[in-house]
């Protein structure tokens, strides 16, 4: 008798087991469509500030053009380009931009020179 009860207590667990995992698959899509409505809820509240959330380094504009990794410089720099198209140039901006100019990767340097406003 103990060991049908044992059992059938594992199969209990293996169900409990499957529930869970379809739980983190249903909430994953909605983490997902939370996270891009967050994301583009707070673009467009700092729109033009250095507080844009950059999604590539998941930090701050600000941050993001300081960042280590290059690719995230890039996508940065890329960011800022957008949200100042109609607007003067912040001076964090320029400074990020100027350093961005001396990067020690070619492709940063390459992005920083690709932008139509910088003559």
């Amino acid at each position: 008798e103990d060991e049908d009860e044992d059992e059938d207590e594992d199969e209990d667990e293996d169900e409990d087991e499957d529930e869970d995992e379809d739980e983190d698959e249903d909430g994953g899509e909605h983490d997902d469509e939370e996270r891009e409505w967050l994301t583009s809820f707070l673009s467009h509240t700092f729109q033009g500030t250095r507080h844009i959330p950059i999604l590539e380094g998941g930090t701050t504009l600000l941050l993001a053009l300081e960042h280590p990794n290059a690719s995230i410089r890039r996508a940065a720099l890329l960011k800022a380009f957008q949200s100042t198209s109609s607007q003067p140039l912040e001076p964090f901006l320029a400074d990020a931009l100027l350093r961005r100019l001396q990067d020690e990767d070619p492709s940063v340097v390459l992005c920083a020179l690709s932008w139509d406003k910088l003559v």
